[in-house]
Parts: structure tokens; C-alpha cells; sequence
């Protein structure tokens, strides 16, 4: 009966391992995506030249981005939290979560990349910004 109760403990012992493993991937992938967005706002912000079309596409840019990035990060924190809920209750309904989160980053890749053609498109149907010229009234140059 030892070595049954033996490999009772040596399959908890690789349980409780790939859950340890589990959280610090799934808290590392929440770090990152958070240090992404917020590094990539933060270089947009800074990129703000004062033109008005330049706006509207780092405006545009930066609403895809922390749209992109609250995804993300919402589906990390739910992840993380049904770990921890699966081992403790001995369920798998973390499962739902994470067989599409892999393809939820590749999409929000492929999102980010067709987002550039939007915004260049609509970079293109905005009026573009020109200098106004002083009146000149009524003097003449005779």
C-alpha cells in the first residue's frame, strides 16, 4: 500500500507543478501585455506632432491599442483566476478560456497589422490641414 500511496503523492507533487508553472506563465503574459500597451501608448503620446490628421490617426491608433490591450488582459486575469479555481475545486473549466486564447493573441496581431490600411484610408479621406493666408484686402501692388 506504500507504493500506491506513493504515486498518489508523486501525482500531486506534478499537479501542484504544472499549476506553479501555469500561474507564472499566465502572470508573466499579463505583465507583458500590460507593459506592451502601456509602452506603446506611451510612445504614441509622445509622437503627437499638432497637426490635426496626425491626431486622428494616433487617436485612432491609440483607442485599437487599448482596446487591444484590455482584451487581452482581461482574458490573462481569467485565465489565472480559473487555474487556481480548477485546482482547488479538481475541474478543467479553465479549459474554456484556454484553448481560444492563443487564437485571440494571433488575431490581435493580425487585427493590429489591417488596422494600419484603416487608418491610412482614413488618414486620406480627412480634409488635409492648409495654411491660411493673411487677407490682402484692398491694397494693390502697382
Amino acid at each position: 500500500m506504500s507504493s500506491r500511496s506513493t504515486k498518489l503523492l508523486t501525482y500531486n507533487t506534478v499537479m501542484a507543478d504544472e499549476l506553479d508553472a501555469a500561474v507564472f506563465v499566465l502572470a508573466a503574459a499579463l505583465v507583458a501585455d500590460t507593459y506592451i500597451t502601456c509602452m506603446l501608448c506611451y510612445a504614441l503620446q509622445h509622437s503627437r506632432t499638432g497637426f490635426r490628421s496626425t491626431g486622428h490617426i494616433i487617436t485612432r491608433l491609440f483607442n485599437y491599442i487599448v482596446s487591444r490591450g484590455v482584451l487581452l488582459c482581461a482574458i490573462s486575469v481569467i485565465l489565472l483566476v480559473m487555474y487556481c479555481l480548477d485546482a482547488r475545486n479538481n475541474t478543467c473549466y479553465s479549459e474554456i478560456f484556454q484553448a481560444p486564447s492563443g487564437t485571440l493573441y494571433a488575431n490581435s496581431l493580425l487585427a493590429m497589422l489591417n488596422v494600419r490600411n484603416y487608418v491610412k484610408q482614413g488618414a486620406v479621406n480627412e480634409p488635409a490641414e492648409s495654411l491660411s493666408l493673411p487677407p490682402t484686402g484692398s491694397q494693390s501692388m502697382t
